[in-house]
């Protein structure tokens, strides 16, 4: 494995709204820790990943079914869990959760939720009785879940404005419960007659995003630039709007081609990539919203900034909106060029990119921070 250190270059620039009480947070381009580039660490499809205390994370390849761990210093130190439908193995991971000692990674197809310790040692597991498939989790303090239902495309129906629900599932419940429904998420896909596996293949995914912001939850749709606070109750603490991208944002021809061109150069781990004829066909026949998302990533650190990558294309942006932990006031950071965030900690934050081969790299960058004067909900931190 090969550790990739930046040298020496500035810290990239952060523009504040004019408040003089507003924290100010910086990407350092200095010490990167970067792996990914040779075994035992690489990664073809990285799904989720998790900051884990003294520089520490993890990572979780989707397309492999593992979770790799890092320490500090970005030397490998193992997995966590393997392909399988047995105990402690994974049929379909997609998201994971680090809390206190135990590692939570979520299967959508075992439809259950796995907790490990540091060490590798399986915990225990959770089952996730939904009729639904899981789109997104949230681990709640009290060890119950939030979980969004994922919305499904139906290619004969096309665009449509959804509806984007959340339920409350725990190892003691029966039934999953309502826990809080976010209205006006977008949805838009292509459909090329003929292409086999791109059949109704998704531009914009009917979602929401959603994060624990302490005892709480934050969610946002991810086409309206406001906060939703739900406390574990289910009941609304607040709503928080946002200055983030303009929300009337039209998916311009130049946009579209860029979309399908990007999908040209990252495609899925065993997929030939769409070559010209079939991208010339992607954009005679796409169908695509009117107007494009605000955010695709949404994330609480742990002194209750909410940060919101802003929607770019492939999803990915060099910017993110991030709030005050008050919610009050916001202000915007530059992210390192293709980085997808996976994760933001107190001091460092954690990214994802695409290499020249389509491979992933996972890049750990060090935070500078100017403290705020705002302080978190204190119904959501006590």
């Amino acid at each position: 494995m090969t550790l990739g250190r930046a040298g020496a270059v500035a810290l990239v620039l952060v523009v504040v709204t004019p408040s003089t009480s507003l924290g100010q947070i910086s990407v350092s381009t200095q010490g990167i820790i970067s792996v990914g580039h040779n075994p035992p660490a690489e990664f073809a499809l990285v799904a989720d990943g998790a900051l884990t205390g003294d520089g520490a994370f993890i990572v979780l390849d989707r397309w492999d079914k593992k979770v790799s761990r890092f320490d500090g210093d970005g030397r490998f130190v193992g997995t966590l869990g393997r392909g399988g439908l047995g105990p402690g193995e994974f049929a379909d991971p997609f998201a994971l959760a680090a809390r206190e000692d135990t590692v939570w990674v979520l299967d959508s197809t075992n439809r259950r939720a796995s907790g490990f310790l540091h060490d590798g040692t399986l915990s225990r597991e959770v089952p996730m009785r939904t009729p639904f498939v899981v789109g997104e989790a949230v681990r709640m303090s009290g060890g119950s879940w939030v979980i969004r239902r994922q919305p499904l495309y139906r290619p004969r129906v096309g665009l449509q404005r959804d509806t984007v629900d959340y339920f409350l599932v725990g190892p003691d419940m029966g039934r999953p419960e309502r826990f809080a429904r976010v209205a006006g998420a977008l949805g838009g896909a292509y459909h090329v007659a003929g292409r086999g596996i791109r059949h109704g293949v998704a531009a914009f995914s009917p979602k929401a995003l959603s994060a624990a912001y302490g005892k709480c939850v934050a969610i946002t749709s991810t086409d309206v630039a406001e906060v939703l606070i739900v406390d574990a109750g289910g009941e609304v603490v607040g709503r928080f709007p946002y200055e983030g991208l303009p929300q009337d944002r039209p998916v311009t021809v130049e946009w579209k081609r860029a979309y399908v061109s990007w999908q040209a150069a990252n495609p899925p781990p065993g997929v030939q990539p769409p070559d010209a004829d079939e991208q010339r066909a992607m954009l005679e026949v796409d169908r695509f919203g009117e107007t494009l998302p605000v955010s695709d990533g949404l994330f609480v650190d742990p002194l209750g900034y909410v940060w919101l990558q802003d929607y770019g294309v492939g999803g990915t942006s060099r910017t993110a909106t991030v709030l005050e932990p008050s919610l009050d006031g916001s202000f915007r950071v530059e992210l390192p060029e293709d980085a997808r965030i996976l994760d933001v900690g107190e001091d460092h934050i954690l990214t994802v990119v695409t290499g020249i081969f389509g491979e992933h790299v996972v890049r750990r960058h060090a935070l500078e921070r100017t403290p705020s004067e705002h302080t978190p909900i204190s119904r959501c931190f006590t």
